[in-house]
């Protein structure tokens, strides 16, 4: 069975009070609001507020499905609810 991947992540003042090692190759996440804001990636030597931010990290924006309408004008919604699988019922 596969196992989750669980990244390490808190505020940027938990981290800087903390200043925890990384090691080698972990990866950690500051918070804002409860949303990525940026990444470090550990060496297994340097103290966090020593370690420079991934560069180019953007958070992913929410994607948005569009309706679709078939071929008999029956308009279709879409649903993300499920895991971010998508999938379309009639419309009411």
């Amino acid at each position: 069975m596969a196992q989750p991947i669980q990244i390490r992540r808190d505020t940027a003042t938990a981290w800087t009070a903390a200043n925890p090692v990384l090691a080698q190759g972990e990866l950690a996440a500051e918070l804002v609001d409860g949303a990525v804001d940026k990444v470090k990636i550990g060496d297994g030597a340097t103290a966090w507020n020593g370690l420079a931010y991934l560069s180019n990290f953007a958070p992913i924006p929410p994607i948005t499905v569009p309706d679709l309408t078939s071929p008999d004008g029956t308009v279709w919604t879409p649903d993300i609810s499920n895991a971010g699988v998508v999938s379309w019922t009639p419309a009411p």
